[in-house]
């Protein structure tokens, strides 16, 4: 039997788009599905991010019954993760996720100044494949629309950096290129 490959041209430019501009970044938030949280990971995030803190985010938390929910946050922390579980829609989870990223760039702006450099923001990127909530997650960060969200995917169509606080800078990447 013939070997078939599935892996779109678009996600491939994507990720190497991405891995190019994680050395920018002290932080990754990695958003999942809650329907859908092990198909929405990608598998060889942990490898390309390296030692970086990486925060798993499992979004729209509210379509999925609380015992599911507490499930998947028993299996990834027998996993050794900590997951974060997000309505990005309506807001819930939101604080907890800044006060995580922040408290993450702690270390990085420590090493800053042991090298006689000035602390600055707390640079994440938000990652994930589409339309898992990547938008809604950036707008209820940053408490007002700057990114363009849709049912459909390929909304978003270019990297970019967006201000959340003076603690907090995202960059924001997709894995949803259209040609």
């Amino acid at each position: 039997m013939p070997f078939i490959q599935w892996y779109p041209g678009h996600i491939a430019k994507a990720e190497r788009q991405l891995k190019e501009q994680l050395n920018r970044v002290d932080v990754i938030f990695e958003v999942l599905d809650a329907r859908i949280p092990l198909a929405s990971h990608h598998p060889d995030v942990p490898g390309w991010i390296g030692d970086k803190p990486r925060l798993v985010v499992l979004n729209r938390t509210d379509m999925i019954p609380e015992s599911v929910r507490q499930g998947w946050l028993n299996w990834f922390a027998a996993q050794g993760e900590t997951l974060y579980c997000t309505n990005a829609k309506q807001g819930k989870g939101i604080k907890a996720l800044k006060k995580a990223a922040q408290a993450a760039g702690v270390q990085m702006n420590e090493r800053r100044q042991q090298r006689g450099m000035r602390p600055r923001a707390v640079r994440a990127v938000v990652i994930g494949f589409p339309n898992v909530g990547k938008s809604a997650l950036i707008n209820r960060l940053l408490g007002r629309k700057v990114a363009a969200s849709a049912r459909r995917a390929g909304v978003t169509r270019q990297l970019q950096w967006i201000r959340i606080s003076d603690a907090l800078e995202l960059f924001r990447c997709t894995w949803n290129y259209s040609s």
